[in-house]
């Protein structure tokens, strides 16, 4: 394997465990294969920012449609959350991988990383972010830990910020914190929800706390985005 392919399948998180050792020995070895592989980062951030502009873009002209069509604002709304999980799918960033094996862990089965189309966080000049584009420029880097120091430390945080916070304390290994953070931000309706319902019952798995999951998952079964897969899950669960 090449050091690029290795690279890439890092990112793509589809090397074995003994490649992604591989792969995190020669980032701390080897500063040539370190800086190669934090330019195919940005390049990945690239790619993923622009991904974020266009849709971006999309949301902004279908919202002026429904605006000019005279339908109300919560039928705009719900034209906004359709579109959101319709191009999502069409761009086929949010993926699910699915490992068919009797001895697989449920968890790392149906866990799959959850892109920010939030906010944009490519400069030129890193000191010209926001703390709070920090924060989603280290998500989007995977850095978890990094991003939740950094979410930790901002003065607000919108629900959006709360809903990547949780998530980062998953990439981080913080299960307790995520459960708790992801349960609170269930209480009020935002654009995230169906997400934070997926990812909750996610983490209840890994805490092995599988009956608290069957209703979350039961709730979003016909969920555009998660149905099939909480459909799969649940079946799972009780079988």
């Amino acid at each position: 394997m090449s050091d690029e392919e290795l690279i890439r399948g890092y990112y793509n998180e589809t090397l074995n465990p003994t490649e992604r050792t591989e792969f995190e020995e020669r980032l701390e070895s080897d500063n040539e294969f370190k800086e190669q592989a934090q330019s195919m980062e940005l390049e990945l951030l690239a790619f993923r920012n622009l991904e974020r502009e266009s849709i971006k873009s999309k949301f902004n002209d279908w919202e002026a449609e429904v605006e000019e069509s005279g339908n109300s604002p919560l039928n705009i709304k719900s034209w906004k959350v359709w579109s959101t999980a319709a191009a999502i799918i069409l761009i086929g960033t949010l993926t699910f991988r699915l490992i068919n094996t009797e001895d697989a862990d449920l968890y790392s089965s149906y866990y799959s990383y959850y892109d920010n189309y939030e906010v944009t966080t490519l400069r030129n000049q890193p000191d010209e972010l926001t703390n709070r584009e920090k924060a989603y420029q280290h998500y989007d880097l995977k850095d978890f830990k990094s991003a939740v120091v950094t979410f930790e430390q901002l003065d607000t945080l919108q629900k959006a910020d709360q809903f990547f916070l949780s998530l980062s304390y998953m990439g981080a290994d913080e299960w307790n914190k995520a459960e708790a953070a992801l349960t609170e931000i269930q209480k009020s309706d935002f654009a995230y929800q169906s997400a934070s319902k997926w990812y909750l019952a996610l983490v209840y798995i890994k805490l092995e706390k599988h009956q608290k999951s069957l209703p979350i998952l039961e709730s979003i079964q016909s969920d555009s985005e998660f149905g099939e897969k909480a459909k799969e899950l649940l079946h799972k669960l009780k079988n």
